[in-house]
């Protein structure tokens, strides 16, 4: 039985995004989950990453990969002042998954459904499949 403060628009929209998306931490898998605070009044229908354990809306596939790329290979980290583990990584690439999606989104190649144009995924280039290796500045001065 769903809540009485949840449309079925609202259902529909939240089955085809968690279909359609990945978690912005981990990649996984979305479901949309009934989430109850004690009674039928105040639960929720949400997207949740069983994976992180944790309410999640979701990027697109490409968004996540794309983002994975950039925090591994191009060594972004908005966080220098957390210990570099896991945990950092998951929250950079959460970070860049978010300015990806609010970036196409204003240019208009995204919006609440997804792409809105055929896009042209280069797996060779997020592979490093090029042979490319990327050497910071600080590095180079230490040998």
């Amino acid at each position: 039985m769903l809540p009485k403060n949840v449309s079925e628009e609202r259902v529909q929209e939240l089955r085809s995004r968690s279909k359609r998306c990945v978690c912005k931490y981990c990649g996984g898998k979305l479901k949309v989950r009934l989430l109850d605070f004690g009674d039928i009044e105040t639960a929720n229908l949400e997207i949740f990453c069983e994976n992180c354990d944790m309410i999640e809306y979701g990027v697109e596939p490409e968004i996540y990969r794309n983002a994975v790329y950039f925090v591994d290979n191009l060594g972004f980290n908005v966080y220098p002042d957390r210990q570099d583990n896991a945990s950092t990584r998951r929250l950079n690439i959460g970070k860049v998954c978010e300015i990806i999606s609010w970036h196409e989104r204003q240019i208009g190649i995204h919006d609440e459904n997804g792409y809105n144009i055929p896009l042209h995924d280069n797996k060779e280039l997020l592979d490093c499949a090029d042979g490319s290796i990327i050497v910071i500045g600080e590095e180079i001065t230490k040998e």
